[in-house]
């Protein structure tokens, strides 16, 4: 059984489009993008979006409902298949993915990274990397608040309102 979870949220789709700045040059990736909410706005700005989807039966409704228009959408499984070259990467997590998709794109070199994850998963992954920052470097752990181009994962973190 897949872990799907469908956005449809104008505003919070919005506000991550808003929030990885894309531009008419910024190839995107998107990862689970399920019925295509998010993936519409993207194609609105980006030169190009590539899609990752599992399920067979997604895969063909975003072929038919996005057929002509600037994008790949690749039918197989994010954590297993190779990436294509992009400089963003713009997701609504599928929730069973978030922790092996993260520590993936830990190796992978982009200029921006939006992910919606569940807030009980940003608690347990910030832990981890703080602990790992902490065992590798014995000087004390950067500030990307501060100065957000001295981070090795420029990550953007959208907290649900309450």
């Amino acid at each position: 059984m897949l872990d799907q979870h469908f956005m449809i949220d104008k505003e919070l789709l919005q506000r991550i489009v808003e929030a990885a700045d894309i531009k008419k040059t910024d190839t995107i990736l998107e990862i689970g993008p399920g019925t295509g909410n998010l993936t519409e706005l993207l194609l609105e700005k980006a030169k190009h979006v590539y899609c990752i989807e599992k399920d067979t039966a997604l895969v063909k409704q975003l072929q038919e409902k996005f057929k002509g228009k600037n994008i790949t959408i690749i039918c197989d499984d994010a954590i297993k298949v190779k990436f294509p070259e992009y400089n963003k990467c713009v997701s609504n997590l599928p929730y069973t993915i978030c922790e092996p998709l993260l520590w993936k794109c830990t190796r992978i070199k982009y200029d921006c990274l939006v992910f919606v994850v569940p807030r009980k998963f940003t608690v347990f992954f910030t832990k981890i990397l703080i602990a790992g920052l902490r065992r590798c470097n014995s000087g004390p752990l950067p500030d990307i608040r501060q100065n957000p181009a001295d981070s090795a994962m420029p990550l953007r973190l959208l907290m649900p309102k309450d």
